[in-house]
């Protein structure tokens, strides 16, 4: 009889957990910037951590790191970082894009895309390497955090997504600064 009563419990199924998705982009106007673009520029690998994933990471202490059972982002958080960086360095026209070619490549490799708590924060960490046929001509990390309100659940993780949009911005706008001042621009026609 225990053996049955048991058997039922391992049967019976737990309510159904059931995701919500968040995407920290924020749909903005590109608007490119007249003149001379300051670079030319190759984008080539784009990728994150191994942790982080479409689960939402948190961090409660420097070592300590969890994800939410039911708080996922749309994408994978690299896509962000990837969307991010064509927007602000060929959408809105500072760098000329090239596909091939021995030009300057930039790969980005991102960090942290997490919440912090304790003080509550939005932190962004993304490594970059800019590189040529010649060699490395920059490698640095970037990054940039920002707090957020508290509140009742939902409204306080809606911060948070608002937060993480401003500092993924953010080092996006480092990092754009740092490969536009470093890389050079196109060849002029007249051969200066």
């Amino acid at each position: 009889m225990a053996f049955l009563a048991n058997g039922c419990a391992l049967l019976v199924r737990g309510p159904t957990l059931k995701p919500h998705y968040y995407d920290p982009e924020h749909p903005g106007s590109v608007t490119a910037t007249a003149g001379p673009r300051a670079c030319t520029l190759h984008l080539g690998e784009v990728s994150a951590s191994d942790d982080l994933g479409q689960s939402i990471a948190f961090r409660s202490a420097e070592y300590e790191m969890g994800y939410y059972e039911t708080r996922r982002w749309s994408q994978t958080p690299d896509n962000y970082l990837r969307s991010a960086l064509v927007r602000a360095l060929f959408d809105e026209g500072r760098c000329r894009r090239v596909l091939s070619g021995d030009g300057p490549t930039l790969d980005a490799r991102l960090l942290r895309f997490e919440q912090e708590r304790g003080p509550e924060r939005a932190r962004v960490a993304v490594h970059v390497i800019v590189y040529d046929i010649h060699g490395v001509s920059r490698e640095q990390t970037f990054e940039a955090s920002r707090p957020f309100a508290e509140g009742a659940d939902e409204a306080r993780f809606d911060a948070f997504v608002a937060a993480l949009s401003v500092a993924l911005d953010d080092v996006v706008a480092q990092v754009v600064a740092a490969v536009t001042s470093g890389v050079a621009g196109p060849p002029r026609l007249d051969g200066r």
